[in-house]
């Protein structure tokens, strides 16, 4: 019958770091550290003593084992296997013994010396030679292949496999060297369910495990212990019966496991099988292991070495694109930027398709999902996310009901601003290959009428297409990621450029809203007496129908004093319309006759309250569009005009004279009112400052966006000794004019 859930579960927690049995090659003993006390010892030590494991039991060491006593208080943390010569019921025998010190006891291994253990020095020259080989690999899997060629040389193992662990666990044969009479596996791919958790935690700590036959029986230990003994570093541990009965359906007799750990984790495997029971010399097994630590740290060079090639390309685009989306959002915006850079946003992360989530709207480019789509999936996304990341490459694993109108089946999330809240998802297509198994992955484990579990007996051939996932994100990908987060940055910038631009055209509405008030005003003003006058002519028309004293001569002359009337109120209004003509046009213009046609408009006020208006005749031009000038005066004149009138100045006068320096035009215009509070000098020309009870604070601040963004000229105030002067000056040259402004890049549209 097929394996279920129940078989993979009680396969993966079998306690197998605790089987309190050793294979039977060795002996095994367990000792208090503290009290040097025999607490636990495999039930076997009678074959290589002359005591038993029951008879030593609470014994000290050194009463049972003088020699390796002495060893055990002079050795350091981590000793080296030592040869000893222990007594036997047959005589005596050369043995090698290894000590581990673990949380609560020390354990010491002991198996019989070969004549190879006597004599180590050749095997370590073959060594050297083997460690120097590795040197030519030029690529990862070269050097797999290298490694498992010098493992077979170094052990006399009949297959050698480099086995990498993939993204989900399941092993894959990536090199193999091998005897003519063993099957081959290069290329084949083994379920995460043949190497559980638990046992991968093992091979990470332990980088050799050697089992001599796979047919052994296990040697019990007898302790008196409290609790089983921790045998997690032990070389003689017993391992799970169903991974002996797996060995065998493979038709391998004797094994040993090499790890290849990489940044402290286990990548993989060197599997070493053999058709029949092999007896491996402890300085073989040494020799294999010092190999091993050697390749593992020349395949992290390698490793690291693609990691940061791949890194230094992704950064470079990284760099590029980000100069580039900083220059082209200010014109178009970040959204019209990021589609209009779509192409190198997919380069970015070697993805399908890209997509950018601003507040409410989405930008995409290349193959992604609708916009529901994507909207959903983002939630999803939102509690996974750390740090600000979230990456699968099986969206279908995280979210079964999720369902997408595209085949994209991986997908990378960064979070890039919390506010605006920015988020960029990266998107892989499906990745449908052929996989060819090691036997059927669906049958990894088998349970018989007895519910006894066993693991599968064929590994046959066996292809599957692999569904539902998209090519692996690689460590590149996950280390170029928090770069990207420098994008938040940008986007608040911009967004904070866009929130200033608005306010300032609400500023700007509200300023021209105030100015056409006082040119409504102005036209009121300038309105009444044609209007009076007219009235008194319609009035004297009648009269002298009446009185039958009208002739056509006077008809005539009432009629074209009327029209005069008329014309002038015409013209008036002309002005009013013209005064707020979005007329953009930079040209030359005269100073004093662009301040005389406001003044015009005035002119009833300023007689109303006895104003004295001097205009200097300076025939004085500069270059920009008029109209915005005529805003400015428009501005000064007004504030001018209500302070004298707010605090009745006897003679009231304003003053505009210009002043000529090289390469620029200064204008003053100046009143008697008696001046600003010296306190609000530095802010009468910041936004929504006012020193009226009722003023909107915009027209000074629109007249200073004017001065500098459209004639790159300053405006400034100061008091003099009668009242107020305001000073503004403008280059006259047109090319200074566009370099002087001082906020230039600054974007205020009105």
């Amino acid at each position: 019958m097929n394996t279920d859930n129940t078989d993979l579960d009680q396969c993966a927690q079998e306690p197998i770091h605790i089987p309190s049995a050793i294979q039977p090659h060795g002996f095994f003993l367990a000792v208090d550290p503290e009290s040097e006390r025999i607490i636990a010892a495999s039930d076997n030590l009678d074959c290589f003593s002359p005591f038993s494991a029951q008879t030593i039991l609470g014994k000290l060491l050194a009463a049972v084992f003088p020699d390796l006593s002495t060893w055990v208080q002079t050795s350091g943390a981590t000793p080296l296997p030592a040869l000893f010569t222990l007594s036997k019921k047959s005589g005596s025998g050369r043995f090698v013994v290894t000590l581990h010190r673990t949380h609560h006891y020390l354990t010491l291994e002991g198996e019989p010396a070969a004549p190879e253990d006597e004599s180590p020095d050749h095997f370590a020259q073959s060594l050297i030679e083997e460690v120097i080989g590795l040197s030519a690999a030029s690529s990862v899997e070269e050097l797999c292949s290298l490694g498992a060629r010098s493992i077979q040389r170094l052990s006399g193992f009949g297959r050698v496999m480099a086995y990498r662990f993939e993204e989900d666990f399941h092993g894959c044969v990536v090199a193999e060297a091998k005897s003519a009479q063993m099957d081959t596996y290069l290329h084949h791919h083994f379920p995460a369910s043949d190497i559980p958790a638990q046992a991968r935690e093992l091979y990470r700590r332990n980088w050799i495990r050697y089992i001599a036959d796979a047919s052994y029986t296990p040697v019990a230990l007898v302790s008196i212990a409290p609790e089983p003994v921790d045998m997690s570093d032990s070389h003689l541990r017993s391992v799970s019966p169903i991974h002996l009965e797996y060995l065998r359906n493979m038709d391998v007799a004797s094994s040993m496991s090499l790890s290849i750990v990489i940044n402290g984790e286990l990548w993989g495997l060197f599997a070493c099988h053999h058709i029949s029971p092999t007896r491996l010399p402890a300085i073989t097994r040494r020799y294999c292991e010092n190999f091993i630590r050697v390749f593992n740290v020349l395949l992290q060079d390698k490793l690291n070495a693609d990691v940061s090639h791949r890194f230094f390309r992704l950064k470079n685009h990284h760099d590029t694109l980000k100069e580039a989306f900083q220059t082209l959002c200010d014109p178009s915006g970040l959204l019209s930027a990021f589609q209009a850079l779509g192409e190198s946003w997919l380069h970015a992360l070697d993805s399908d398709g890209v997509c950018m989530i601003l507040e409410q709207e989405t930008s995409s480019f290349g193959t992604v999902p609708s916009e529901v789509e994507i909207r959903t999936l983002s939630a999803m996304i939102d509690p996974l996310h750390t740090d600000g990341i979230y990456c699968s490459s099986s969206l279908a694993v995280d979210f079964p009901a999720l369902r997408l109108s595209e085949p994209l089946t991986g997908a990378i999330s960064l979070l890039v601003s919390d506010s605006p809240r920015c988020e960029i998802l990266w998107f892989r297509q499906e990745w449908v290959r052929e996989l060819t198994w090691a036997g059927n992955p669906d049958k990894t484990l088998q349970s018989d009428a007895a519910l006894r579990i066993s693991p599968r007996k064929s590994f046959e051939a066996f292809t599957v297409l692999q569904k539902g996932k998209s090519r692996p994100w690689t460590p590149s990908h996950l280390q170029i990621l928090p770069l990207y987060k420098d994008f938040g940055p940008i986007i608040q910038l911009y967004t904070a450029r866009q929130a200033m631009q608005r306010q300032d055209q609400l500023l700007i509405q509200q300023a021209k809203m105030a100015m056409m008030g006082e040119m409504i005003d102005a036209v009121a003003h300038q309105w009444s007496q044609p209007l009076n006058s007219l009235s008194l002519l319609i009035s004297g028309l009648s009269y002298h129908a009446d009185n039958g004293r009208i002739d056509v001569q006077q008809l005539q002359n009432i009629q074209q004093q009327g029209m005069d009337k008329i014309y002038f109120m015409v013209d008036t209004l002309d002005a009013f319309r013209n005064f707020f003509k979005s007329d953009q046009t930079v040209r030359s213009f005269s100073i004093t006759q662009s301040i005389r046609e406001v003044a015009d408009l005035f002119m009833p006020q300023f007689k109303l309250l006895g104003v004295e208006l001097i205009i200097d005749d300076d025939p004085a031009l500069i270059i920009g569009p008029a109209n915005e000038f005529k805003q400015i005066i428009l501005s000064l004149l007004a504030n001018a005009n209500d302070a004298l009138r707010d605090r009745k100045i006897p003679d009231p006068r304003i003053i505009c004279r210009i002043e000529r320096r090289p390469a620029e035009l200064t204008l003053l215009i100046s009143d008697n009112a008696g001046g600003i509070e010296e306190s609000y000098l530095q802010k009468v020309f910041a936004p929504h400052f006012s020193t009226k009870e009722y003023g909107s604070g915009s027209g000074l601040y629109l007249a200073r966006l004017i001065v500098e963004e459209h004639f790159g000229g300053t405006i400034t105030v100061r008091n003099d000794e009668a009242g107020a002067c305001f000073t503004l000056t403008f280059p006259t040259d047109p090319q200074i004019r566009k370099t002087q402004s001082p906020d230039s890049q600054t974007n205020h549209s009105h």
